[in-house]
């Protein structure tokens, strides 16, 4: 598998930020170990006081080695405070800068990320439409280089999936959440369904669920074959479904469409003839507004 999510924990979105910016032939610059470690090499108070107590048996100005004493001290004791909540201080400190973080890093390599997707769609249109990454490598003269490319391609949106945690047992919504960072949803329509009627027709609202039905396609797909899925996806194959690399927000957007998507809106019998009808009056103003068009059309072809 090329397409690999590695993200389970906010360590490894941290690396995976590094290893996003590594695409672009740069290092993110991060001062806090060798700052820590320099802060962390301070005396204990108690371990000073000890030093001092030594040093007092030489000291020949006793005011001087007091006013010293004491300031040395005090730093000492605000170390020691410091000391004891640091290794928190700092992971919270990471946490609330972690979002920022990761939308300066988008806005700094959207470029890397597009190019992959047209790497990614160049590749698979010289490969099997029905299951890209299983081409055949001798199939012809084009398969075996579209196949390494598809391959280095995927690696490469895999990285950036990477910048979005996913818990190791978090499947839902769909199983999609190691995928919400780098698609796009247009035109999800939550089904509503009838409560106590038979499943083949429960389904009120099925025309305008194309998108929706696509979504809950791609969930199974990707659930099988991760690669063959992504690339399907630059493919075209899931209409309302491209890739895109998100922001925090639209990665969150991403989340809501495939939940809405999975889980249908249950109504008892009043409602679902409340929804026909408005799908009824919708379908009619469409209609209207069509032969409205076509006939200023005509009129303008006079």
């Amino acid at each position: 598998m090329h397409f690999r999510h590695t993200a389970t924990t906010d360590r490894a979105v941290d690396q995976a930020i590094n290893a996003v910016y590594s695409l672009a032939g740069f290092e993110l610059v991060d001062h806090s170990k060798a700052n820590s470690d320099a802060l962390l090499r301070r005396p204990t108070a108690t371990a000073l006081a000890y030093a001092l107590a030594d040093e007092a048996i030489d000291a020949p100005d006793p005011e001087e080695f007091a006013r010293s004493a004491a300031a040395r001290l005090a730093e000492a004791a605000a170390v020691d405070a410091i000391r004891e909540n640091w290794h928190a201080a700092q992971k919270n400190a990471r946490t609330d800068r972690r979002p920022e973080l990761i939308d300066n890093t988008i806005a700094d390599t959207r470029h890397l990320f597009d190019k992959a997707v047209a790497a990614l769609e160049d590749a698979v249109e010289k490969l099997d439409p029905r299951a890209p990454m299983a081409t055949d490598p001798l199939r012809d003269d084009q398969a075996a280089p579209a196949l390494r490319a598809a391959r280095a391609a995927l690696g490469k949106l895999a990285t950036f999936a990477s910048l979005t945690r996913v818990e190791p047992n978090d499947h839902g919504p769909a199983g999609l959440d190691t995928l919400r960072r780098i698609i796009t949803i247009t035109g999800v329509v939550q089904e509503v369904a009838t409560i106590g009627t038979p499943e083949a027709e429960r389904t009120v609202n099925d025309v305008e669920l194309e998108v929706t039905r696509t979504v809950r396609r791609l969930a199974e797909d990707y659930a099988h074959d991760r690669d063959n899925t992504v690339a399907r996806i630059a493919a075209g194959n899931y209409p309302g479904v491209t890739l895109h690399l998100n922001t925090n927000e639209e990665a969150a957007e991403v989340r809501r469409e495939v939940a809405q998507a999975i889980q249908p809106r249950w109504v008892y019998g009043d409602e679902a003839d409340q929804v026909r009808e408005n799908l009824n009056a919708r379908r009619e103003k469409l209609k209207a507004e069509g032969r409205a068009a076509r006939a200023r059309q005509a009129r303008a072809g006079k």
